[in-house]
């Protein structure tokens, strides 16, 4: 039983020590396996090395030529500069030339303007108001603003260096480049002075156009307010015409309806009368009382009679030939109808009136249509005298040279006059 128990411990020994020894051979692989890589790995590293090592010494070779490059562009750079200094100062004495001509021309300008001015306005308000504009929009300060801006403008025209990152020594690829200093603007005082006339210039031309808008707009308006009120008065005085045009009409109208009325009784009359002839010769005929009919057919006749003598001075007094000291007639439809004759009378006399007082409306109106159309002609002169104005400061200030162009105040008043 011993042998036995001992015999199993041996053979569970061995076979713990045998899982071991296979655990131990893994491990043996996987190291060989891991050392393979690394190997592997450092010739890798190896040849980036060495390639990196011939980009090093090709950088170095390329630094000591990049070097003499930098000392022949130095000289040439200073070469340069001094070049660009002599053109600037030629430029700047031909700018300074331009400057006066230009301040003569703006001075000559404002000369005309004023000139202008005191031909459409007193000249005592007209200095007052342009010497009140002057010295509100000349404030001492824009002068000087205006010439640090074109002194900015020409020290900004030089070349500034970039930089250069440090990094390893003075031989390698990335030595810092020594930066060339920029040479400082040049002090110009003529052309300062020059510069201030003539900003000095177009202010005051400002201040004058401003003056010459105004006054065309104010000789504007109030010759738009003229022609609305006389508009106005005679769309009145027309419409009150009509209104009484109107009446008068109704009242014709209603005095020829009666007339038409009057008409067609005296119409109806002669149609009874031609009748009751005819129903009395039937009546001769038929009685045989031949002299009783004729003194009824004479009564009938002066009865014609008598009513066409009616109807006739009806008609005379209608049309107004009546005479006014005449006896009145005796039966009152007839008086009645006088009195309608003369309420037209009254009627056509007083459309005469009114016809004539038109007439006189319209000679009227076509007086003041003259005056106003003068008016308007005087004031399309005056406008057009003031567009020429506008346009010749226009033209002049195009003719302005590049240099001073780029004026703030410059800019504003051409857009101003455009």
């Amino acid at each position: 039983m011993t042998l036995k128990h001992i015999q199993a411990e041996l053979q569970q020994q061995h076979a713990v020590l045998a899982k071991e020894v296979q655990d131990l051979k893994e491990t043996l692989e996987f190291a060989d396996q891991e050392n393979q890589v690394a190997h592997l790995e450092l010739g890798q590293v190896e040849c980036q090395l060495k390639s990196t090592l011939e980009v090093l010494r090709e950088r170095s070779l390329q630094c000591e030529d990049l070097k003499d490059t930098v000392e022949n562009l130095k000289a040439k750079l200073a070469s340069t500069v001094a070049e660009t200094q002599e053109k600037d100062l030629e430029k700047t004495h031909q700018y300074s030339q331009e400057l006066r001509v230009l301040t003569e021309q703006l001075q000559s300008l404002t000369c005309f303007l004023h000139t202008k001015l005191k031909d459409k306005a007193e000249p005592e308000t007209l200095l007052k108001s342009t010497a009140c504009a002057s010295t509100q929009e000349h404030p001492p300060s824009t002068d000087s603003t205006f010439l640090g801006s074109i002194l900015t403008a020409m020290a900004d025209k030089e070349p500034e260096p970039a930089p250069v990152a440090l990094l390893g020594s003075d031989k390698s690829a990335f030595t810092r480049v020594a930066s060339m200093a920029s040479p400082q603007p040049t002090e110009v005082p003529g052309m300062e002075k020059s510069l201030e006339e003539m900003h000095t210039r177009i202010l005051e031309l400002q201040s004058l156009c401003s003056l010459l808008q105004e006054s065309k707009e104010e000789a504007v308006r109030t010759l738009q307010r003229k022609i609305c009120d006389l508009q106005a008065r005679v769309q009145a005085q027309e419409e009150q015409h009509e209104e009484a045009q109107k009446a008068k009409e109704a009242d014709i109208e209603k005095l020829n309806q009666a007339l038409c009325l009057r008409y067609k009784n005296e119409k109806e009359l002669q149609e009874v009368i031609q009748q009751q002839n005819e129903k009395i010769l039937e009546q001769i005929d038929k009685s045989g009382e031949l002299i009783s009919l004729r003194e009824e057919v004479t009564q009938l006749t002066r009865s014609l009679r008598r009513a066409e003598t009616e109807t006739k001075v009806l008609q005379e007094t209608l049309a107004g030939q009546l005479d006014p000291n005449c006896q009145p007639m005796a039966t009152n439809w007839i008086q009645e109808k006088v009195w309608l004759s003369q309420e037209v009378d009254k009627l056509r006399v007083m459309f005469l009136e009114m016809k004539n007082e038109k007439e006189k409306l319209m000679v009227k109106f076509q007086s003041h249509r003259n005056i106003l159309e003068e008016n308007l002609r005087r004031s399309d002169k005056e406008l057009k005298k003031l567009d020429d104005i506008v346009q010749h400061i226009y033209e002049t200030l195009l003719s302005i040279p590049e240099v001073v162009r780029g004026c703030k105040e410059l800019q504003e008043l051409l857009e101003f006059l455009s």
